[in-house]
């Protein structure tokens, strides 16, 4: 079983936070989503993705997971 990460858990419920707010606007959304997206693609180059890592003191790999689950909530729909 693995252990529960805080910080990944927080991400996942933060982007479900802002799905509700996103989903007022759609440009808004798509633009989010493309930088998250953007900064995703090259997590090498990625400034958001090096800078959040140098401040976790973390590597780029767990930190491009936290975007990522982040992006996860954002879209996530709830189930009625």
């Amino acid at each position: 079983m693995e252990d529960i990460d805080e910080l990944k858990v927080a991400a996942e419920a933060l982007g479900r936070n802002c799905r509700i707010h996103l989903s007022k606007n759609s440009e808004l959304e798509k633009r989010v989503l493309f930088i998250i997206d953007s900064e995703l693609e090259n997590v090498i180059q990625s400034s958001i993705t090096i800078e959040w890592a140098r401040k976790l003191e973390k590597d780029l790999v767990y930190v491009a997971d936290i975007i990522t689950r982040f992006r996860a909530g954002i879209l996530r729909t709830t189930k009625t």
